[in-house]
């Protein structure tokens, strides 16, 4: 089920509720950080991530990354990471780090890593 696809367009697929810029994005049970303020890669560019999707059959978030050199936004395309939790610690430090370090890896490449186009528009 896409977005509004049940007459609610708060809710994406998995029936997630998408949050605010900045927010935390609530699933079931689990929670989705999104990355507004710049992020660094190096001296020139940084990126800011927000959360797209969650494919809970194969444990894969997806995140829109926009990808700047000082002011200037030179790319934007679709991450798909893998997090790696231990236990069931969904919503601590732990998973957010683990998110951002997988988000900055494909940040740093400049290009997507998955043939998943999501909501992209």
């Amino acid at each position: 089920m896409g977005a509004g696809s049940i007459g609610r367009p708060d809710l994406v697929d998995g029936g997630m509720t998408r949050g605010e810029p900045g927010a935390t994005v609530t699933g079931m049970s689990s929670s989705f950080p999104e990355f507004p303020a710049p992020q660094p890669l190096d001296g020139q560019r940084t990126w800011t991530a927000t959360f797209e999707s969650y494919d809970q059959r194969n444990d894969d978030i997806y995140y829109i990354v926009d990808l700047r050199e000082g002011d200037q936004r030179v790319a934007r395309f679709i991450a798909q990471v893998w997090p790696s939790v231990p236990g069931n610690e969904w919503d601590g430090p732990k998973f957010v780090e683990n998110v951002r370090q997988g988000i900055a890896k494909i940040a740093a490449t400049g290009k997507t890593n998955t043939s998943y186009i999501g909501k992209m528009v």
